[in-house]
């Protein structure tokens, strides 16, 4: 970087100097122009402050003094507002068409700064309403998983499993057990898993590995779930459990439709009785949709008193006959 030397400090001085004479005189200038356009009485204090210069630097160029004197008299001597403007220099007009353009620079670069900013709050905004769309749907979010987590709790007092924080994690036994069914632990069955007790998982795991030794499991991981939300333990009949279960979802469906009254065991299979007053096999009617064979009366069934119209027994109660 080259040093800056004495005379180099002098000659910016000067020009700094001459800009801001040449400042003040445009200044000076408009400010005549103003006073004389808006009807005041022309003065040395009223140009000084419109220009927002002192008195003291209007009388130190002769060519201002001189030229507001003049203008002054001619104010008094033709009235207040009839004085006749003369036209100014060319190097004044000059001056006012250099500091317009200078100016028209200034509000430019003003504009596109504020463009930018403009610009930049509009992003702001956008990104602010981005955040209250993704505040507000994890609010929700989190209002629903609260209510299923109270419905979880409640679901455990009433069925008296140990507390949530009980099990919260998976153990190492239950993990390599899965692994040798080859149930794949995802996160919903985890989170089902964690809502049990240890020993329910281990019953419900055993269930699975007997029926899958006997070849009864068509899925094992809906097996465990079923084995798991029921309850069902080890050395059960896993396929009679599941029968009877299948069974009661029908009836209860077939009875809210008015197709069956009651149902019955027997050493063949389950019997209902229709609302035609005719006991017919559970199975005919579930697996044959043709009316007829829904109503096919069994072999030696008789109606049911009234008193046993109103409810059904399970698969295990196939000791009763009609």
């Amino acid at each position: 970087m080259a040093e800056v030397t004495k005379d180099d400090r002098i000659l910016t001085l000067r020009l700094v100097s001459k800009q801001r004479k040449q400042e003040a005189f445009d200044r000076a200038e408009r400010a005549i122009r103003s006073v004389l356009l808006n009807g005041e009485r022309l003065s040395f204090a009223s140009v000084a402050r419109e220009a927002r210069l002192s008195v003291a630097y209007l009388y130190k160029y002769p060519d201002l003094r001189r030229r507001i004197q003049l203008l002054r008299s001619q104010q008094e001597e033709q009235g207040r507002n009839k004085v006749k403007l003369p036209p100014a220099s060319a190097k004044s007009q000059q001056s006012v068409i250099q500091h317009l353009k200078t100016r028209i620079k200034e509000l430019q670069i003003e504009r596109d700064a504020q463009k930018k900013q403009i610009a930049a709050l509009t992003g702001q905004v956008y990104e602010l309403n981005s955040d209250k769309w993704h505040f507000e749907r994890i609010r929700d979010e989190n209002g629903r998983l609260s209510k299923q987590l109270a419905e979880l709790k409640q679901l455990h007092r009433e069925r008296g499993d140990p507390p949530l924080s009980a099990m919260r994690e998976i153990s190492a036994d239950v993990k390599a057990q899965l692994a040798k069914l080859d149930i794949r632990l995802s996160l919903s069955l985890s989170q089902r898993i964690v809502t049990y007790a240890e020993l329910r998982v281990l019953n419900a795991i055993a269930v699975v590995r007997e029926a899958a030794s006997a070849g009864q499991v068509r899925s094992k991981i809906r097996l465990f779930i079923k084995a798991l939300d029921q309850g069902w333990e080890p050395g059960e009949d896993v396929v009679a459990k599941r029968e009877a279960l299948e069974f009661s979802r029908w009836f209860d469906s077939a009875k809210a439709k008015g197709l069956v009254i009651a149902s019955r065991g027997t050493p063949n299979g389950i019997i209902v009785l229709t609302a035609e007053q005719k006991w017919v096999s559970y199975l005919e009617m579930r697996n044959d949709s043709r009316p007829a064979a829904r109503c096919r009366p069994v072999d030696g069934a008789e109606p049911q008193q009234a008193r046993d119209l109103d409810s059904h027994s399970p698969i295990t109660h196939s000791a009763n006959t009609p």
